[in-house]
This record gives structure tokens, sequence and C-alpha cells, in this order.
């Protein structure tokens, strides 16, 4: 775990207490940025000091704990979904994790997680066979793949301003788009190419500029996915696994890839 002050400029090592684990995604309280979550092959840690500082958060993942992704509930943080071989939930920070598994298939992967921001009950889950979702905090999953080609779903996102708009991005190298809240998905890969998505994000505050990680760079679409174009980046590795876009005034967006760490990349 590495964390930037300076826009990505130099990195520090943020590693006390976190085990000889990968990690697969970072959460932070909206209401207290100082806590985070992260989801390692060894479980959830927990760091309420900037990250300086971990510590595993275990209790109800089961003997032999792993997690890929997460998701914190932005009106009682203290709710946080973790995604590992199913999905578990806290309601207190991460002492106590419950399995919420009625309706999700069984032993697979839970790659995505999101949740409606003006809706926290409603969650949505990515896995080996399409997108689940729940509309009582995870207590039942009911699968939503009309018009969705099944396959992994490594990356959800939820427009926030248009909670009934939802992207899934898959291994097939997909993007879908719903616009009812997952009952029906179309694709939309027109100007991209069929690379495996890894992650998708808004360039806040205009919600039509979206960016995609993917296995062959970064995609973006300025019109909501009708239409994508790969950027020319000059990135040494081109697996692009997380992405955060810069919401201030600088076009930038930051790219953690695979193999070579995380570029800050101005945009076009």
């Amino acid at each position: 775990m590495f964390r930037s002050e300076d826009r990505g400029a130099s990195w520090s090592a943020m590693s006390a207490g976190l085990s000889d684990v990968d990690v697969h995604a970072i959460a932070l309280d909206p209401a207290a940025p100082n806590t985070l979550f992260a989801a390692t092959d060894g479980g959830v840690f927990k760091s309420t000091d900037g990250a300086s500082n971990w510590t595993a958060k275990n209790n109800g993942l089961g003997d032999f704990p792993y997690a890929l992704s997460l998701a914190i509930d932005p009106m009682a943080p203290q709710t946080v979904y973790a995604g590992g071989l199913s999905v578990f939930k806290t309601v207190d920070g991460g002492e106590v994790w419950i399995p919420m598994t009625q309706g999700l298939p069984k032993n697979k992967s839970t790659f995505s997680l999101a949740i409606d921001p003006s809706s926290p009950q409603t969650v949505y889950s990515g896995n080996d066979k399409g997108v689940y979702k729940s509309t009582d905090g995870g207590a039942n999953w009911v699968e939503m793949n009309n018009g969705l080609i099944i396959a992994s779903v490594f990356a959800l996102l939820v427009d926030p301003s248009h909670p009934q708009i939802v992207y899934a991005g898959t291994e097939r190298g997909d993007i879908f788009k719903s616009t009812d809240g997952a009952g029906s998905w179309t694709r939309m890969n027109n100007g991209r190419d069929r690379d495996i998505v890894y992650v998708l994000t808004f360039r806040s505050p205009d919600l039509d500029d979206i960016y995609a990680g993917t296995a062959g760079g970064i995609d973006h679409s300025s019109n909501g996915t009708s239409s994508w174009n790969t950027l020319a980046l000059a990135l040494p590795d081109q697996t692009v696994q997380s992405l955060v876009a810069d919401v201030g005034p600088a076009r930038m967006v930051f790219a953690g890839t695979e193999r070579n760490g995380v570029f800050a990349v101005a945009l076009p």
C-alpha cells in the first residue's frame, strides 16, 4: 500500500500491519477520510489514521478470508460490503461480517460492488454469472441479466444523479448500460476494442464523461457510452486495473497498472 500527498508525484509505503498480500480494492469513509478499508488476499484490513497502520478485520469472513471488492454506504459509513467468495456485510465498521448470500450463485467470486447513493439499500454485485441486485441491503439478491452477455463482471458504476443508470464492464471486453436499474442492458461498445474491462469511473461533475480501464489502456466516452475512443497515452503498461479521474480543473487521470505501478496522465 502506498500513499501520495502531491497528486502522484511521489509515494510513501503505508503498509504497517498489512500482511504480505495483494491489495485488490480500497474504500474510503466519506465522513472520515482517514478511515480506509482494503480488500486483500488475506481478507479485509482497516486503517483509521490515513493508511499509516492497518488491522485485519476478518471476523465472520471464514477460515480462509479473501476480498476482491468493497463498497461503503455513503449515508451510514459503518455499513460496508465486501466481495469475496460471496458478499459479506458489516454494520459496525468491520468488527463483524455477516454473509449475505440469499439468491447469489454459490462459490462464485464477487469481483465488483456498487451502491445506489440515493438509496443505499440498493446494492449491485458483479460475479462470474453476471449482475445481481439487492433492494434490501443485501438480504436478498435477484439476477439482473436481461440483455447482458453472461461473463465475469469486473466493473460496476452507478450514476449518482440518475441512479437508474448503471454501467457494467466484463471479462469478455464488453461495456453494458442499463437505464432501468439493471432491469435490462444494452451493449455499448461503439468505437472501442473488446479488451477486458477492469474499472469504470466518472470524471465528475460531468457524468456523461466516463473512463474505462482495460487490458488495452484507457477508453473514454463523452456521451454516456454512446461512443468511445481509446486514448493515445504513452503508458509503459497498457493493462489498467484501477483508475481515478481528477475532479478539479486539471484534466488528469491516475491509472494503476498491472505490473508497473501508478501513473498520472494528462488528458488530451
